[in-house]
């Protein structure tokens, strides 16, 4: 406990005579979190999965391309796979991001590794009620028409992590990792080593900070994130997410053929969202709010940085105050119903 005695002030009228509480939360605002996690793709999975184009579930998997009854890939397909509710991206009344992880395992596997194969997978987010565009076979990957493929502005606006697996005009090279907004030209891409000849389990995890508005994609062909891999297939990129996109989007797979054809199947799918903070607020002893709420957010900085931010931030509003404050652990859902009660009472 932190006992905390403040200098007076000329609104020390104010003041009940008793200890007040300096209530350090961890909040995540529940209206704008979302997690799901599908290990596999059974009946019950599929009901929250969106199927556009040639996608289609197969074999406890999303197959996100065309393939024919034994399961080899076909030529000039195109397909999307995506949760089927809108998910939340930013919040329009409080201007704030949300931050994610989504992680997913895959296969592209090609059925004659003689012969050239294509095109890739993406994992996209793009306004909710977005399409496959027109002939967007091939490298376009279900992302792009040859319209508006290499316009940059709000055409059609979309950001994509790109697992690329054939050398289009545009690309770098024929196995690479990019990061795409709003074209099919990846604004940064590293080589990526694939093993597509023999179609082993990919593990991909990408994530978005909407602090740094770093977003950012990890790739192995190991089971699990970050054990001391090689970088050569980490990849981030600022990305103004709010700039780019709607309120509430889409997010998903794509993949496309086009006269190089490969299998492109999802395995896994992990999703979590949320606008997580680290606050402080002051109350009487009888929970009522006063005022003083501070977010930071913990992926930011640790947590003992967070806790003492957010301490500091309220102190200096008691400093107004001759208030005796006392620090407490709370519950998230008592801090949270006191900061509803303190912005109706302002409000008023």
């Amino acid at each position: 406990m932190i006992v905390s005695k403040i200098h007076p002030h000329p609104c020390s009228h104010l003041i009940l005579k008793t200890t007040f509480l300096l209530l350090l939360l961890s909040l995540a605002n529940n209206a704008e979190s979302l997690h799901f996690n599908f290990t596999k793709f059974q009946t019950k999975e599929l009901k929250d999965i969106h199927f556009q184009g040639d996608a289609t579930p197969f074999n406890d998997s999303l197959s996100l391309t065309k393939v024919d009854g034994q399961g080899f890939s076909l030529p000039n397909s195109v397909g999307r796979a995506s949760y089927s509710k809108p998910v939340q991206l930013w919040n329009k009344d409080s201007g704030e991001v949300t931050d994610f992880t989504a992680g997913f395992s895959f296969v592209i596997k090609a059925n004659d590794t003689k012969r050239k194969f294509g095109d890739g997978i993406s994992f996209f987010i793009a306004p909710f009620e977005s399409d496959i565009p027109a002939n967007s076979t091939g490298g376009y990957l279900a992302l792009f028409s040859p319209e508006n493929a290499n316009d940059s502005s709000q055409t059609n606006p979309i950001v994509a992590v790109e697992f690329d697996s054939y050398d289009n005009p545009w690309d770098p090279s024929s196995n690479h990792i990019g990061i795409n907004v709003n074209s099919i030209i990846s604004i940064s891409n590293v080589t990526w080593n694939s093993s597509i000849k023999d179609g082993r389990v990919a593990n991909a995890w990408v994530s978005f900070n909407s602090i740094t508005t770093m977003l950012g994609v990890f790739l192995t062909y190991n089971g699990t994130p970050y054990t001391g891999q090689s970088t050569q297939n980490q990849l981030q990129y600022p990305v103004d997410m709010k700039n780019v996109l709607p309120e509430k989007v889409r997010v998903g797979f794509s993949a496309a053929t086009g006269v190089s054809f490969e299998t492109h199947n999802i395995l896994s799918w992990s999703f979590t969202s949320s606008i997580i903070g680290f606050g402080a607020l002051v109350c009487d002893s009888d929970g009522f709010p006063l005022g003083c709420f501070a977010k930071f957010l913990p992926d930011f900085f640790s947590l003992e940085e967070a806790k003492a931010l957010a301490i500091s931030y309220a102190l200096k509003w008691c400093l107004q105050f001759d208030l005796f404050v006392s620090l407490v652990e709370s519950d998230a859902e008592i801090v949270v119903n006191s900061i509803n009660s303190l912005y109706e009472s302002l409000s008023q």
